[in-house]
């Protein structure tokens, strides 16, 4: 939808995220908050960023090309049909063979 994203998640999100071909935005916000184990520390660390984040960082030029590639990364469906392959198919059928 062509929006940057915080993701209040599991430790290490955004690295799978960057693994998989998707940009992340550390030119507006520190992105340590994903390395915090504990959630409610978490929820502080992105209420903060959230609180300073100015609107108008996103105009910046490799901002809108971040969102344009993580648009067309998301909506690419041989990347879509490949992590579902290889994130779930090949798994389940390594599993069942054991």
């Amino acid at each position: 939808m062509y929006h940057p994203y915080i993701i209040y998640g599991q430790p290490g999100s955004l690295a799978f995220l960057r693994q998989h071909g998707f940009e992340t935005f550390p030119e507006l916000w520190d992105e340590s908050y994903d390395t915090i184990i504990n959630f409610e520390d978490k929820a502080k660390a992105i209420h903060n960023i959230l609180k300073d984040f100015d609107p108008q960082a996103i105009n910046q030029p490799i901002i809108k090309e971040k969102l344009l590639h993580n648009h067309n990364r998301f909506f690419d469906r041989t990347q879509a049909e490949n992590m579902y392959f290889n994130h779930l198919v090949e798994p389940l059928y390594k599993f069942a063979n054991e």
